[in-house]
């Protein structure tokens, strides 16, 4: 019995001290696997809604739109030379092909035959321009060689250029856009590339880069090559891009621009820009267009007359190219085409109207609840006659833009809304969006804030991972010596239970033997007391016995 109660009493004890101590190590196992999770500094891509090529890039492009995309979502511009997207309110022209592209947008107002392929002439010099502003300096000195004033085409446009004679980047620029020079085409040229030929392939790739579909060019200045095409669309796409930079606008809008003598150069040169629509040009007066930005012309005679000009008027900036034409009609054509995208169209700040086009509820019931912000710069460019509730839209996420924070898990990216009205492309409007769907739990342990200043990212980050390595091990202390507590409270109350039955067990046996002493006390007592009596009673008899 002693035994089985002491057992019982261990058994109790020790399970307690188990109990107690996994309850204290599941927390500090808890913390431990917070502490040792390895931090991330990158945020990783999250795939969206689209389709893939086989390489896992995108099989959709993303930012400029690409000639091919421009020609699905204006899906009534038609190559066989049908004015559209709007027959019914354009006017007619003389041109083989021509296009008028809203420059803010790149939306489509007039087509015809856009993506049938031309010959350019000098407007291949917008192209050249370009790629040259894009990869020099303005100051940059240019020495011709022989080879770039001699191996032009006898009789072509020149202004005199000697071999060895130097220019600077910025006077080749005036030099190109408003005399037309071609042995100054080739001198820029073989300047960035080191020769034609390379800095043709360097054309090639930022008409590809701009979404040029229907191009090729093989030389910096548009003299006739079977293998030197271009289109209307595409000239547009260039034109866009030439005239975002406002240098490169300011000098194709110059009338007039005089170079002087240097001990470099040793003539006084006098430029005088071919487009006769400029005011200011000293070529006439008869064909001057008021809101003409400025442009560029072109004609051999295989090309024929071709033109690109840039207007603005209220601002609404468009761009106008139109391909084998005959003069004077390439003037009349541009000015017509311009007359009506300025008189028949109208500029819609998307973000101004946004709740007139529902912009909120496209979004979130495309894209479900999450928080954007608007771009707002984006201007529609919308015929009158349409109203708000004419217009159609999409809602997309623009691919390879979004992007997932690991300690976080918060989505951001970017999207567009693209507007068309009866098919037509009519322009978009960017946003960026939180997607905040797939958060993850927030820690409880207090985080430094990030600091900014002269600290870099990384160092930012890897400071706040040490003070949550030390806010770990403190708390791991904390939690050793709250287990330490639990346990030494565990050993007390296991004291109290072993020490409290062994004290019961010998008070009871010091009850048993107290009570089994007097016991025996009480029976001698009993004894003695019975004893007495009967040696009264037998004295008593005798004594009676005498006295009879």
């Amino acid at each position: 019995m002693k035994q089985n109660k002491r057992r019982r009493a261990g058994v109790f004890a020790l399970s307690l001290i188990t109990l107690l101590i996994s309850q204290s190590l599941s927390v500090q196992d808890a913390l431990w696997g917070s502490f040792l999770v390895i931090p991330a500094y990158a945020a990783s891509p999250v795939q969206d809604d689209e389709t893939t090529n086989p390489d896992g890039s995108s099989a959709l492009s993303e930012g400029v739109l690409t000639g091919e995309t421009e020609e699905k979502t204006n899906s009534g511009t038609d190559q066989t030379g049908i004015q559209t997207p709007y027959p019914q309110m354009a006017p007619e022209i003389q041109a083989d092909s021509a296009i008028l592209m809203d420059a803010d947008s790149g939306a489509i107002l007039y087509g015809k035959k856009i993506n049938t392929e031309q010959y350019p002439a000098s407007i291949t010099k917008l192209l050249t321009c370009l790629v040259v502003w894009e990869n020099c300096s303005p100051d940059e000195v240019v020495t011709f060689s022989r080879n770039a004033v001699f191996g032009i085409e006898r009789g072509s446009s020149n202004i005199g250029i000697d071999e060895g004679e130097q220019m600077t980047i910025d006077e080749c620029l005036y030099a190109i856009l408003l005399e037309s020079a071609n042995e100054v085409a080739a001198g820029v040229a073989e300047h960035v590339a080191g020769d034609q030929t390379s800095f043709a392939a360097m054309m090639n790739e930022k008409a590809r880069e701009l979404g040029c579909k229907n191009s090729n060019f093989v030389n910096p200045h548009g003299l006739p090559n079977d293998a030197h095409y271009t289109s209307a669309y595409d000239m547009a796409l260039i034109a866009r891009a030439f005239f975002s930079y406002d240098h490169l606008a300011e000098i194709a809008g110059t009338a007039y621009y005089h170079l002087n003598a240097t001990a470099t150069q040793k003539d006084e040169i006098d430029l005088r820009n071919h487009h006769r629509m400029l005011e200011g040009c000293q070529r006439g007066t008869k064909y001057i267009y008021p809101y003409t930005v400025g442009g560029k012309t072109g004609f051999t005679t295989i090309a024929r007359e071709t033109l690109v000009t840039c207007a603005e008027k209220d601002g609404k900036r468009l761009i106008c190219v139109i391909l084998k034409d005959e003069a004077p009609n390439h003037y009349l054509d541009t000015t017509n085409l311009f007359e009506f995208g300025f008189n028949d169209f109208s500029q819609v700040n998307a973000y101004e109207h946004m709740n007139a086009l529902q912009i909120d509820s496209m979004i979130t019931g495309n894209l479900g609840e999450i928080t954007y912000t608007l771009s707002e710069e984006a201007n529609l460019i919308v015929p009158d006659i349409a109203e708000y509730e004419d217009l159609s839209a999409d809602v997309e996420k623009i691919p390879g833009t979004a992007k997932q924070d690991e300690e976080t898990g918060l989505i951001t990216g970017s999207g567009e809304i693209r507007f068309t009205y009866q098919g037509t492309y009519c322009g978009g409007i960017r946003f960026t969006y939180e997607d905040k769907s797939k958060l993850k739990p927030v820690e409880t342990e207090t985080e430094e804030t990030l600091e900014t200043g002269s600290e870099t990212g990384e160092e930012t980050l890897r400071k706040k991972d040490h003070s949550g390595i030390l806010q770990g091990i403190l708390k791991v202390l904390i939690t050793l010596l709250k287990a330490i507590g639990l346990i030494a409270a565990a050993l007390a109350v296991t004291g109290i239970i072993v020490f409290g039955g062994r004290y019961i067990t010998t008070e009871t046996r010091r009850r048993k033997k107290n009570k089994e002493v007097m016991e025996r006390i009480r029976k001698r007592r009993e004894r003695e007391q019975s004893g007495g009596n009967r040696k009264k009673q037998k004295n008593d008899e005798k004594k009676d016995n005498t006295e009879e």
